[in-house]
């Protein structure tokens, strides 16, 4: 008779002895038999499930098998150690059997081999400590992601004369592999308090053109929370070892420790990715930089990109752009000489290109004549400019675009450093700086055309875009603006008055203009300061007045009650044609007693960093949450007061979110059920790789 040469087996999973299967169990109406010949060959795949073989090539046998993109891991609790075990599902460690020349009518002993590769890494929780004030942290998936393709579908092919198999992509494919740890019994999300950690493993298949794959730092792990919050953190290219993890096919490779959960080393820059695309502008709590480029202010990287860059990967999305013109020549010391009108006296000539940022370095004092055609003075002008190697604002708000992607938006708020050179001639207004940033705005697409911004602009509106507004310290409606201009403008002046902080004062409130100075439907209620004192506010000169801090948060905490007031009151017609705009940045003026410009401007952000931080705490206390809008801080980067503050307030919007409609999916704003399901848990196969167990948790 014709051998039946293919048929699915199980391995029983109560046999005594998992790590060796003394017996099978056939599947279907159908098992192998033995033909007439003296010998045969086997050859085997496992696990079977969407797995397919090809015999019909005389040298070669070729499996097609398809590698989950989604694996489900099941755990449970030891708590003496404060560890928990895993078992991985099987359904993505692929294994191959050949066993040639077998006489007919013994027994078959399948010797099976790995071609799958395993990653074994420890997933911890916050970090332990004495106050024990860390709440749990509750994990909805962990991804992994590789420079090469690392699931779907793929081809095996076994020579029959012996060798390795050859891998190669075929059809669907992923980077991408997604472990979802779920709690045995329950079903419930991964949940890890202070000190608890959990071994997580994840099965991928490396293509075998991939000729040395190597763990590098294009590799890394996301982390999502229950809070909507990812965490980021590239694999590196060491193991515990110490040695270079090139991954070798069929083997488990062990990480480094990831860190603490709680811990500053993971980059959470991804959070608006799940922010509800059908949520108002006006409830996003956007965090970002004061002063951003401005070494005063910010933590500087090696040039204004990867400054910015280094702010992004925080969470920010929010970016303060302080603007000063640059001249183009040197004339002595600190002359420079300054031709925004161009140098024939062309009036109606535009050049960006001598738009700066104040940046903190050194700005030079003009005294500049202007003269007309003629050559006849007619009008001069005092103030600072910065060197002619200063950044353009044009390639600054490039830096910034740059970091945009479809899943997401930002906002940079554009001012001009005060006592900086602008020319009071008649063309001061059609000259003015805003036509240089509304230029820069038209030549880069990035840029959100803000005439079509209303009110009830949403999220996925803006997707993708940069908003860019400028701050025009004066009444809009005196300006000589680009009336095509892309930019939203507003009066937020950073010259105060004593009358904007005191005790009857509530919040100031400016209006947003199109460039061709028409009013739109939204308002801006904001607070901002560049420079205050300890003591009760005194007059700053020709920097305005210089509230205290207890003015600053009295205002800001002002505009917090109406946020508060207006999203979790009693009405659900709640306003949402009220952006809030809080300027915690800035620093203290020399009779402060701080010792040293440094202190002056860590001492704000020591400060109102902490004021904002307990604020957003305050919420999670009251289960009452509520946007606190576009917040500028000082030295966000920082590990103390920046870093965790700048999470703390993109937290938040997923939490007002979910306390808002908890019905709706914060991802995506759809109604979804609450439950969440598991597959059957999956088992240890004991499968033994050169003496380390690739699958087993123990």
């Amino acid at each position: 008779d014709e051998a039946a040469n293919s048929a699915v087996y199980q391995v029983p999973t109560d046999a005594n002895n998992r790590n060796y299967a003394g017996q099978l169990q056939k599947c279907g109406e159908s098992a192998i038999w033995w033909g007439s010949s003296s010998t045969a060959d086997f050859y085997s795949v496992y696990p079977a499930a969407n797995a397919t073989v090809d015999m019909t090539d005389a040298n070669n046998v070729k499996f097609n098998l398809s590698m989950p993109a989604e694996q489900h891991i099941n755990v449970d609790y030891e708590p003496t150690s404060n560890v928990y075990g895993a078992k991985p599902e099987m359904n993505g460690c692929f294994m191959y059997a050949r066993t040639t020349g077998v006489t007919n009518g013994t027994t078959v002993n399948l010797a099976y081999q790995p071609f799958s590769t395993a990653l074994r890494f420890k997933l911890r929780g916050p970090q332990p400590t004495t106050s024990g004030g860390e709440p749990p942290i509750r994990v909805t998936k962990v991804e992994l992601h590789s420079p090469y393709v690392i699931a779907g579908d793929f081809t095996a092919t076994l020579p029959k004369a012996g060798g390795s198999p050859v891998l190669e992509t075929r059809g669907k494919t992923s980077q991408d592999i997604t472990l979802i740890a779920l709690h045995e019994g329950t079903s419930a999300y991964l949940t890890l308090g202070q000190g608890e950690s959990v071994e997580l493993s994840a099965f991928l298949n490396i293509p075998t053109d991939v000729t040395t794959p190597v763990i590098d730092d294009n590799w890394y792990i996301k982390v999502t929370l229950s809070d909507r919050t990812v965490k980021t953190k590239s694999l590196g290219t060491k193991n515990q070892s110490g040695n270079k993890n090139v991954l070798v096919r069929g083997m488990i490779h062990r990480l480094d420790d990831l860190p603490y959960l709680s811990e500053a080393e993971w980059n959470a820059n991804e959070w608006m990715i799940h922010v509800a695309r059908n949520v108002y502008l006006s409830e996003v709590s956007l965090p970002g930089s004061w002063n951003s480029l401005n070494s005063d202010f910010q933590t500087q990287g090696t040039d204004y990109a990867a400054t910015i860059a280094a702010q992004y990967n925080v969470g920010c999305r929010a970016f303060h752009i302080d603007t000063r013109w640059k001249g183009d020549a040197t004339h002595g010391t600190l002359n420079y000489y300054y031709r925004y009108i161009g140098s024939s006296g062309d009036y109606s000539k535009s050049d960006v290109n001598n738009l700066s940022v104040a940046n903190g370095t050194t700005a030079y004092n003009i005294h500049y004549r202007w003269k007309n055609d003629l050559n006849v003075d007619y009008a001069t002008q005092d103030g600072k400019i910065m060197g002619k190697d200063n950044p353009k604002f044009e390639d600054v708000l490039s830096a910034i675009t740059s970091h945009a992607n479809n899943e997401e938006y930002m906002v940079v708020v554009c001012t001009f450093a005060q006592n900086s050179f602008q020319h009071n001639s008649q063309y001061v207004n059609y000259r003015s700086w805003m036509q240089a940033v509304s230029d820069a705005c038209a030549n880069n697409e990035t840029i959100y055309d803000a005439r079509h911004l209303t009110s009830n602009t949403v999220v996925g509106d803006v997707l993708g875009k940069v908003i860019v507004i400028a701050n025009c310290e004066g009444n809009v409606s005196d300006m000589d603006l680009r009336t095509d201009s892309k930019c939203l403008f507003v009066n937020a002046p950073l010259t105060l008055t004593e009358a904007m902080f005191s005790s009857t004062a509530t919040y100031n409130s400016g209006d947003f203009y199109k460039g061709d100075k028409s009013i739109t439907d939204v308002r801006l209620f904001n607070t901002q300061a560049q420079i205050m004192n300890t003591g009760s506010g005194a007059d700053g000169g020709d920097r305005g007045y210089k509230p205290s801090f207890d003015q600053r948060k009295r205002i800001a905490g002002n505009i917090l009650n109406w946020a508060k007031d207006n999203y979790t009151g009693s009405s659900t017609n709640y306003a949402h044609d009220s952006w809030i705009y809080l300027g915690l940045g800035g620093y203290l003026d020399g009779d402060s007693g701080i010792p040293n410009d440094y202190n002056r401007y860590t001492y704000v952000a020591n400060n109102l960093n902490n004021w904002i931080n307990d604020k957003v705490e305050a919420m999670r206390t009251d289960k009452k949450y509520y946007p606190v809008g576009i917040v500028l801080m000082n030295f966000v980067t920082n590990d103390t007061y920046g870093r965790p503050v700048v999470e703390n307030i993109f937290k938040l919007n997923n939490l007002y979110r979910m306390a808002y409609d908890p019905a709706r999916s914060p991802e995506d704003g759809e109604y979804t059920a609450a439950d969440v399901n598991s597959v059957a848990p999956g088992y240890d196969s004991g499968m033994i790789d050169n003496n380390v167990n690739a699958i087993s948790a123990d």
